[in-house]
This record gives structure tokens, C-alpha cells and sequence, in this order.
């Protein structure tokens, strides 16, 4: 039953906010992000500003907005990668009984890791013909989607709307069309790939 004096709170949108803190030659300092969930990455960069709020000299103040971008990408960009590669994170887990007697008590508990294992991908330098070797360098990860189900169902990723930079528009994609998108597709990770790397590199990064 609601009384003349009740207060009705209505979540239109959710927001997300992340702190972070750093040492730095002027001590320890903080930073926060915050962005709504509705915006695209790309739009966390566009949409807002950046504030200072510790009088700090203009190139002090640029940079210290270039590395709060920054970081916000990568905290955003990290959940969905663990989210794709969910074997690249190892569980916590009991690794002795709660009670031992007689012998030194060590930890009772292994911690989340995340790659604990992982090893890059390598692509060798091996010429072929007249061709030169590549120059060594990192072909960047990135996300794609990948068609699964049956084909009937399948709906092409070109059919999508576009923004003006190519890409996915998807406020402009009705909610119908989503679901059957996605029916047909999974959001996938393409890992990093160092190319051009010679035969006793790939050892010692093996090996590491």
C-alpha cells in the first residue's frame, strides 16, 4: 500500500564508474572514469570531457587525461576478453586441507590467475621465393564475430547499419533483427600475433 508521501525511483539507464590510484613523484593520486552503459567505447573518448581538479600545468593536465583514456579502454576491453577466452583465467581453489597438524602452515588457497599460461602466437620469418622476410612486429588482436547455427538462420554482418566510420550502428538496429543477429553469431578474440620472429626468439618465448 502507498502512502501520498511515497518516493517512486526509476533506473532508466545504468552508469559505470571505475577509481584507480597510482603513485606517482607527486604521491599517491587518483583517478575515475565514468560512463554509461549505452555508449560504445569509441563514444566514452567523444562524448565527455576530462576535469582536473588538482591545478596541475596544462601538459601535466593532457597527459593525465590521455592516460585516463587509456586506461579506461583497457578496463572496459579486459572483461570482454576474459569473457571470450574464459580459459585463459584459472579458478581459485583449495590446495590444502583447512586443518594440518604438525608441519608449517602454508596458504589454504591458490588465487585467480589470469595467463597463467598463455603464450603468444609467433609467426616465424621464413622466406619464401624472392620475398624478403617480414620486419618483426605485433599483428593486433581485435574482436570479430564468428557465424555459428545453421545456416538458414544465418543473417550477414553486411546487412548491419553503419556508422560513418564503418562500423556496426547498432542503436540503428531494431531489436527484431538483433536477436536473429545473434542467433547466427558469437563475439570471438583474434590473440595478438608477433610476426617475423626468428627461430631462437620463438625459443626463448617458449621457453619463458
Amino acid at each position: 500500500m502507498k502512502s501520498e508521501n511515497t518516493i517512486i525511483a526509476e533506473m532508466n539507464d545504468w552508469l559505470l564508474s571505475n577509481c584507480w590510484f597510482c603513485w606517482t613523484e607527486r604521491g599517491l593520486e587518483s583517478s575515475v572514469s565514468s560512463y554509461w552503459c549505452r555508449d560504445g567505447i569509441d563514444q566514452m573518448l567523444t562524448n565527455y570531457d576530462y576535469t582536473d581538479y588538482t591545478n596541475a600545468a596544462p601538459d601535466l593536465v593532457a597527459q593525465n587525461k590521455d592516460s585516463t583514456e587509456k586506461v579506461s579502454v583497457l578496463m572496459l576491453k579486459l572483461p570482454c576478453v576474459l569473457n571470450w577466452r574464459d580459459n585463459l583465467i584459472e579458478p581459485a581453489r583449495c590446495i590444502r586441507p583447512a586443518k594440518c597438524k604438525g608441519a608449517e602452515r602454508t596458504e589454504l588457497w591458490a588465487p585467480n590467475i589470469i595467463g597463467g599460461h598463455y603464450h603468444p602466437r609467433r609467426e616465424l620469418a621464413t622466406p619464401a621465393g624472392t620475398h624478403a622476410s617480414p620486419r618483426l612486429h605485433w599483428r593486433r588482436g581485435h574482436a570479430t564475430y564468428q557465424v555459428i547455427g545453421k545456416k538458414e538462420d544465418l543473417l550477414p554482418v553486411g546487412l548491419l547499419a553503419r556508422d560513418e566510420k564503418g562500423e556496426i550502428d547498432w542503436p540503428r538496429v531494431d531489436e527484431p533483427t538483433r536477436a536473429r543477429f545473434w542467433k547466427s553469431h558469437k563475439r570471438v578474440w583474434v590473440d595478438p600475433i608477433l610476426v617475423g620472429a626468428p627461430p631462437e626468439l620463438s625459443l626463448v618465448v617458449s621457453a619463458s
